[in-house]
């Protein structure tokens, strides 16, 4: 099986960790992907920046 966009979109999907987050798979191919959020305040940690587990 192929894994193109679409599906790599359904697999990220499928992830709870990625969906809390908001991740969104904005670049796909030749060995790689590029995954986006929003940064929110949610997110960061107590002294205002992003949670490293968000970063990792």
């Amino acid at each position: 099986m192929e894994l193109t966009f679409e599906l790599a979109e359904k697999v990220l999907a499928a992830q709870p960790f990625s969906v809390l987050l908001g991740a969104r798979l904005t670049g796909f191919g030749a060995g790689g992907a590029t995954l986006e959020l929003d940064i929110r305040d949610d997110l960061r940690q107590q002294n205002g920046y992003l949670h490293g587990g968000v970063l990792g």
